[in-house]
């Protein structure tokens, strides 16, 4: 990966990833992979971690560091599947407009990506399928490339 990413935290087995976003403040910030109900499926949640200690996916920071944030995302996904490489991580944004942040990262780091690992974006109408470049996708799905 070529941009920049914040320094995180390994908590929970590799299941959270904490670290702090600074840009205009400090905002802390964690990701968290939810075993989902089928087998060896995770969901992705990125979220501000608020004064009382809660999760908030909407809050909408403008810290002035989405790069760096969206590259710190695909970063614990990496970490993530080494430590679970039969695993397949799932995630989309928690609006419209998040989602397709996801997609533009996942465009700038897909050759950095490829080699070691299946990028799947899903649709409505189609289901998961590989990843297409400048396609409009409802969600992503990253998994280890099996050899």
């Amino acid at each position: 990966m070529t941009e920049p990413f914040y320094e995180f935290t390994i908590l929970d087995k590799a299941h959270r990833f904490d670290f702090v976003s600074i840009g205009e403040r400090i905002i802390k910030k964690t990701i968290i992979f939810h075993q989902t109900h089928h087998s060896g499926i995770y969901s992705l949640t990125l979220a501000d971690i608020t004064e009382n200690q809660e999760l908030d996916v909407y809050n909408v920071s403008d810290n002035g560091d989405m790069r760096t944030i969206l590259s710190t995302v695909l970063r614990t996904i990496s970490v993530f599947l080494e430590r679970y490489p039969k695993a397949k991580v799932v995630f989309s944004g928690s609006t419209p407009s998040r989602t397709r942040l996801y997609q533009i990262a996942i465009n700038h780091e897909l050759s950095n990506f490829q080699s070691r690992f299946l990028i799947e974006g899903y649709t409505q109408k189609n289901g998961f399928e590989p990843f297409t470049k400048n396609k409009s996708y409802d969600g992503f799905a990253i998994s280890v490339k099996k050899p």
